[in-house]
């Protein structure tokens, strides 16, 4: 069933990500809170996914089995890994009334986007050339160097992934990629207010950025807007975090984010 297809697509795309991350994470042992390890690991993650989908595309391996079978092996590693990596503690918590309405706001909003990325994309860029460019490279199993255009000459860091999800789910799937970002950006503020002590604010913050209407339409469309917002607010709280503690590790996640986001779009070379 095509609905079936695209969920597993984008949860297949996803769950490979965080599995990526986590055995990155697992390898630097940063100090990070239970919460944000799994966020972190889910960016990080992402920009080993694309650069591994990139080197697939250049060898013409881009193939369903290929990203199937090493999907798998990453996620039954980082799975056996984390058995021993699971006993993280927790941010500082979120007064009580507060949870609740972060919770009850962010399910409501999830489930809406969630019904809105799976319907068919008719999103203006992403129906064209992002996903364009992807069912391009799903039909030469790799790069088409005959095909010339501006917009394949954009970066194309978040297509790398929209290729793993296309294979299994087709356009849907994508969309459900990029909106695993949307919801990974004000979890991302939220843990920022929870570290640094103003846990109120970040909850409000993350809220009104889960509710602005432009992120509402655009992290549920085939675009890499939201992704390029999330990964540049990730390199932020990192350089935050490393402020407390300076440590070569996550120096490093920061230049491996930052070349993800620019990847990703060019104006995110702000990172």
């Amino acid at each position: 069933m095509p609905v079936v297809s695209a969920i597993f697509g984008a949860a297949f795309t996803v769950g490979v990500c965080l599995a990526l991350g986590s055995l990155l994470l697992g390898r630097l042992r940063l100090g990070f809170h239970r919460l944000e390890a799994a966020l972190f690991a889910f960016v990080t993650g992402s920009a080993c996914l694309s650069l591994a989908t990139f080197v697939l595309c250049l060898v013409h391996q881009a193939r369903l089995a290929v990203f199937l079978v090493g999907g798998m092996g990453a996620i039954g590693w980082a799975v056996w890994e984390g058995r021993r990596n699971w006993l993280r503690s927790p941010l500082p918590d979120v007064p009580r009334a507060w949870r609740v309405v972060f919770v009850a706001v962010f399910a409501a909003f999830f489930a809406c986007y969630f019904f809105n990325a799976l319907a068919p994309e008719i999103s203006p860029d992403g129906s064209s050339y992002h996903l364009g460019n992807v069912a391009r490279y799903w039909r030469h199993q790799g790069f088409d160097w005959d095909y010339h255009s501006i917009y394949s000459s954009l970066s194309q860091g978040m297509e790398m992934l929209f290729l793993v999800a296309f294979a299994i789910g087709r356009h849907p799937a994508a969309a459900m990629v990029h909106m695993a970002f949307q919801a990974t950006l004000p979890l991302l503020v939220l843990c920022y207010g929870r570290r640094f002590g103003f846990p109120r604010a970040g909850a409000f913050a993350g809220l009104v950025t889960y509710a602005c209407p432009v992120v509402g339409i655009t992290g549920t469309s085939a675009y890499n807007d939201l992704t390029a917002a999330t990964l540049g607010f990730a390199v932020f709280y990192l350089i935050e975090v490393n402020y407390e503690v300076i440590n070569y590790k996550s120096m490093f996640l920061i230049g491996l984010l930052c070349g993800f986001s620019y990847s990703v779009k060019y104006t995110a070379g702000l990172a």
